[in-house]
C-alpha cells in the first residue's frame, strides 16, 4: 500500500506520484528554458530588423514567429503542468493544515480561542467598569463628607463664637454702664453671667448645609458626630474666656468708681477731659473685641482647611490605591472602539468627520483613493485615543467597546 499525505479536505497526494513528477522536473525545466532561449533569441532579431524598417516579408516573418511563439507555449505549459498542479496541490495541502492555526481565519481554532479570551476580557472589563464607578461614587461621597464635616465645624465655630464675643460684648457693655449708683448691682451681674455652655445649648447651634449624595439623615448624623466633638474643645474654651472676662472686668470695677468719683469732683473742663477718655477707652475695646473675633475666625478656618486637605489627600489616595488593586488583577488588553452605523445619514458624519480631521489637507487624487471602509476605521482610530479620543456626534453613529486579550510571552 503506498504513503499517503491526507488534508482537512480528504484530497489524497500519493508520494510516489510526488517523487516521480518532482524526478523530472529538472529536465522539464532545462527543455523550457532552453525553448524559451531560441524563441527570445529570434524575436530580438526579428525586432532589431524591424528597426531599420518594416516590409511584407518581415511582417510575414513575425507572423511564423508568432505563431511558433503560441505553439511554444502550449508545449512548455503542457510539460510544466503536471510540476505545477501537483506543487499547487501541495500547497492546498500546507495551507489547509496551517488554516486550523492562522489568526486571520475566523473558523480556525486560534481564533476560537481567541474569540473566548476576547469575551471573557470584555465581561472582566465590565465588572471593572462596574467596581471603577462603585469607586468614584464613594470617592464623591466621602469627598462631599469631608467637605461637608469642614462646613459644619466652620459654621458651628462661627457661632459659637458669636454667641462667646456676644457674652464679652454683654459684660463689657455692664461695666461701662457702671456709675456711682449701680456698682454693686453691676458687679454682681457681671458675676452672674454662667460659666458654662448647656450642651441643649450647645445642640442649637444648627449648620445650613446642602448635599447631593448625602441623605437627611446621613446629614443630622455628621452633624451630631462634629457638633459633639467640637462642644468637647469648645465648652473648655468658653469657661476660659467668660472666666478671664470675668476676674478681668470685676478687678477693673474698683479703679473705674475711683475714675467715677475723680469726674465727679472735677471741675467741667477735666470732667469733660476723663469722660472723654473713658469713652476713648471703652471704643478701643470694643474694636478689640471685634478685632479677637476676626482673629479666631480665620484661625479657625485654617484649621478647618489643614485638616480638609488632610482628609481629601487620604481618600484621593484610598481611591487610587483601590483603582490599581483593580488595574493589577486584569489580564493585559487592547481596548478601542467598533463604529456600528445605523442609517445613510451616519456615513455622511463620518466623511465630514474625516475631511475635518485628514482630508482637507489630501490632494484630489489622494482623496479619490479613500474608501468609506477606511474613513470608519479612521474615527474609530480616533476615538481610541488614550485620554484624548474625539468622537462623532451623531444618532446614526454608535461606538461599541471592544476588548480584546493580548497574547503575552
Amino acid at each position: 500500500m503506498s504513503t499517503t499525505v491526507e488534508n482537512q479536505t480528504q484530497e489524497l497526494i500519493k508520494v510516489e506520484e510526488i517523487t516521480s513528477t518532482m524526478a523530472g522536473a529538472g529536465e522539464v525545466l532545462a527543455k523550457n528554458q532552453n525553448l524559451l532561449a531560441n524563441a527570445v533569441a529570434k524575436a530580438k532579431l526579428l525586432i532589431d530588423t524591424a528597426a531599420s524598417g518594416m516590409s511584407d516579408e518581415l511582417d510575414a516573418e513575425i507572423n511564423t514567429w508568432q505563431l511558433n511563439a503560441k505553439k511554444a507555449l502550449t508545449i512548455m505549459n503542457d510539460r510544466r503542468s503536471p510540476i505545477t498542479q501537483l506543487m499547487t496541490k501541495m500547497a492546498k495541502v500546507f495551507t489547509n493544515m496551517e488554516a486550523d492555526l492562522d489568526p486571520t481565519k475566523p473558523a480556525s481554532y486560534y481564533t476560537q480561542a481567541q474569540n473566548l479570551r476576547n469575551q471573557w476580557a470584555k465581561e472582566k472589563a465590565e465588572l471593572k467598569r462596574i467596581e471603577e464607578a462603585k469607586i468614584k461614587a464613594k470617592q464623591d461621597k466621602d469627598n462631599e463628607a469631608i467637605n461637608l464635616k469642614a462646613e459644619i465645624a466652620k459654621q458651628v465655630r462661627d457661632l459659637y463664637n458669636q454667641k462667646l464675643f456676644a457674652f464679652k460684648g454683654y459684660m463689657s457693655k455692664l461695666f461701662n454702664g457702671l456709675d456711682l449708683t449701680n456698682a454693686t448691682e453691676t458687679s454682681a451681674k457681671i458675676k452672674a453671667v454662667a460659666q458654662v455652655y448647656p450642651v441643649d445649648k450647645f445642640n442649637e447651634l444648627v449648620p445650613t448645609l446642602f448635599a447631593s449624595h448625602h441623605n437627611n439623615e446621613e446629614l443630622t448624623a455628621l452633624i451630631t458626630e462634629i457638633r459633639d466633638g467640637l462642644y468637647q474643645e469648645l465648652s473648655v474654651n468658653y469657661t476660659k474666656n467668660i472666666e478671664a472676662e470675668k476676674n478681668r472686668l470685676t478687678d477693673l470695677i474698683p479703679s473705674r468708681i475711683n475714675e467715677l468719683n475723680a469726674i465727679a469732683k472735677s471741675s467741667k473742663a477735666e470732667k469733660e477731659r476723663l469722660e472723654k477718655e473713658a469713652k476713648e477707652r471703652q471704643e478701643r475695646e470694643a474694636a478689640q473685641l471685634l478685632k479677637d473675633q476676626e482673629a479666631q475666625k480665620l484661625a479657625d478656618q485654617k484649621r478647618i482647611d489643614d485638616e480638609k486637605k488632610m482628609n481629601e489627600a487620604a481618600a484621593a489616595f484610598d481611591a487610587q490605591a483601590s483603582i490599581a488593586q483593580l488595574t493589577s488583577e486584569q489580564a493585559k488588553t487592547k481596548e478601542s472602539y467598533v463604529i456600528e452605523v445605523s442609517d445613510a445619514q451616519g456615513w455622511g458624519a463620518i466623511f465630514l468627520f474625516w475631511f475635518e480631521h485628514e482630508g482637507k489637507g489630501l490632494t484630489p487624487a489622494d482623496i479619490e483613493k479613500k474608501t468609506m471602509k477606511q474613513m470608519k476605521a479612521f474615527a474609530e482610530k480616533k476615538a481610541g485615543i488614550k485620554g484624548g479620543g474625539v468622537f462623532i456626534d451623531n444618532p446614526y453613529v454608535a461606538y461599541i467597546d471592544e476588548v480584546k486579550a493580548v497574547v503575552t510571552k
